[in-house]
Formats: C-alpha cells, structure tokens, sequence
C-alpha cells in the first residue's frame, strides 16, 4: 500500500510564505535593534514575550498543561539550549556582520544538527544520504556567501 503526502493548499503556501518572511524579517530587525539595545536585552525581551504567547495559547488547551507543568525543568533546559543560547549568540553575532549573512549561516543549523546527533545518539548515525546532504548545504552556503567568506565582517549582506 502506498501514502503520498498530502498536496499544500493555497492557504497552506501563503502561511509558509508568511512564516518565511517574518523568520528572516526578525535578522533584519535584530541587525537594526542591536545598534541600541543590548544582545541580552533583546534576547530576554523576544524570548518572555514568545513564552508568554506560547503560555496564553496552551492554557487549557489539549490537556497538555498539566504535563508542561510537571516537566518544567525538561523544557527550561530544552528552552535554554535551543533558544536563548542561539539567540544570545546570534545577536552578538549580529553587532559585528550584516543582518543577510547571519540568516545565511543560521540557515547552516540542520548540517550542525546532523554532525551533533551522529556523535551523540545512538539512533542518528550518519549515512551516505546525510553526508550528501551536508555536503551539498554547506556548497549552498558557501555559494551564497561567496566574496563574504574572506571578509565576513565586510560582508555587503
């Protein structure tokens, strides 16, 4: 028996598209917001004001609270570790480069994933498959950066 996934619907694209568009916004946003406000300030600011968010829209919904509540230090060291730690040192990151050459090497993120979760889990070893993909990622990357990856701090990003 064969599955085919499902087909994307206009409404599907146009959200895609719209969370794409707010993601990348939020580098350039950032690059203009560290000129004045502090890395660990605006870390703080955009990490409360999304747990907050993430709060309101959980509450009582899908009987997931209870379970959030009971696993709360799984999640601050989760929450740690995927966002305020990317976010504080990508917004140090951003008062030295240009806003366009900080997502480009954000956009590196799943070939760091790959090489972490295949020395570290048992379950996630490289195959042939991700080290092509890794591969042709970080040959994107370099594309993308082209005279950047001399001069990264004058990059025109």
């Amino acid at each position: 028996m064969t599955s085919s996934a499902p087909r994307l619907t206009t409404t599907s694209w146009s959200l895609l598209m719209l969370l794409g568009l707010i993601w990348g916004g939020s580098f350039f946003f950032a690059r203009i917001a560290v000129l004045e406000v502090p890395p660990f300030t605006l870390v703080l600011l955009r990490l409360s004001l999304a747990a907050l968010a993430l709060h309101i829209y959980l509450r009582g919904r899908f009987g997931l609270y209870a379970t959030l509540r009971s696993h709360w230090r799984e999640f601050a060291i989760m929450g740690f570790i995927n966002n305020a730690l990317p976010h504080t040192l990508i917004f140090f990151g951003q008062t030295e480069i240009g806003a366009g050459l900080a997502s480009i090497l954000n956009a590196t993120t799943p070939i760091w994933t790959v090489l972490i979760a295949n020395r570290w889990t048992a379950d996630e070893k490289l195959t042939m498959a991700k080290m092509v993909g890794c591969l042709t990622g970080l040959a994107g990357t370099a594309v993308l950066l082209g005279p950047a990856l001399t001069s990264a701090t004058h990059a025109p990003l």
